[in-house]
């Protein structure tokens, strides 16, 4: 379809309806017309409507008052923020997710600081529900900022019937943090299989053996996750970014272990389907094979 049609009939309808809302000022030709206002991109209009709605109408106050948060989020969040805080001294069910939405959005905002501070009186506030994603942006915000053993403490506090899939991949990303390879033993079998979160957590756990300084472990962890996607190619958009991570990391561990024949042979074997990628694969292998051609010399 023509896009300049489209828009010609966009502002077609809100002109009619912007007409119609002047003569009948309902709640229908109002919502109507928000929505026009949200599908051309005029999101202040949009809740400034809502707003104008919720002021007349008492029994809709709340839930408008609501949506045009919602929208202001989407334009001005700091301005969302204020409206979502008001709502929230509201001991209702939209008081209740006000407070989740502020949670969500100081931590888009990467304001942590004021999460920390806000903590106690947004779980407070918090729908049962939505409690334990709650504690998710918490553990997400102290490990953002650097307090990955908090951060874990409260990760830890979610019961692991509740441990959906983004919490528990915080949680490996947070026991990374915190070397903790018992959460690592823990965790990993319960992960679903080719999954690119659980491809990664598998990736991580390699590289904290490797930290941790337990190198054939290391090795053989890199080795499983390379062989498993290797036996199920084509290998997907979203994991090809691990695997070849996971090649490099394979790499250079033979490289710091001096194995220069294993090194140039994984070198030339990444290279050859990654040509233009990675300037330290190139490195690798030119080191490796001049190290290796030494020691025949030798």
């Amino acid at each position: 379809s023509d896009p300049d049609l489209q828009a010609k009939r966009g502002q077609k309808a809100k002109e009619c309806l912007e007409e119609l809302y002047q003569e009948d000022p309902s709640r229908e030709n109002g919502e109507a017309l928000a929505h026009i206002y949200k599908i051309l991109h005029e999101l202040p209009k949009a809740a400034s409507l809502y707003f104008e709605m919720a002021n007349r109408d008492p029994d809709v106050s709340e839930a408008f008052d609501f949506q045009a948060a919602l929208i202001q989020a989407e334009y001005d969040p700091a301005l969302a923020l204020e409206s979502f805080e008001r709502l929230s001294h509201n001991r209702t069910t939209i008081g209740a997710e006000s407070a989740y939405r502020m949670l969500e959005l100081l931590f888009d905002q990467s304001d942590y600081e004021e999460i920390f501070c806000r903590q106690e009186t947004l779980l407070e506030t918090i729908a049962e529900d939505k409690k334990n994603l709650a504690s998710l942006w918490i553990g997400k915000a102290l490990l953002a900022s650097g307090q990955a053993d908090r951060a874990l403490e409260t990760l830890l506090t979610i019961e692991k019937k509740d441990q959906t899939e983004p919490i528990l991949f915080t949680l490996i990303e947070t026991a990374y943090e915190c070397g903790r390879l018992d959460l690592f033993d823990e965790i990993l079998p319960g992960l679903p299989l080719k999954n690119p979160l659980s491809e990664q957590a598998k990736l991580l756990y390699a590289l904290l053996l490797k930290k941790e300084g337990r190198i054939d472990a290391a090795k053989n962890a890199l080795k499983e996750l390379i062989s498993s996607e290797k036996n199920s190619e084509p290998i997907s958009s979203q994991l090809q970014p691990i695997i070849e991570r996971a090649l490099l990391e394979q790499i250079a561990l033979e490289y710091d272990s001096m194995s220069w024949k294993t090194c140039t042979e994984l070198a030339r074997s990444f290279l050859k389907k990654k040509p233009n990628q990675n300037p330290s694969a190139w490195h690798l292998l030119a080191s490796s094979s001049s190290r290796l051609a030494q020691q025949h010399k030798d």
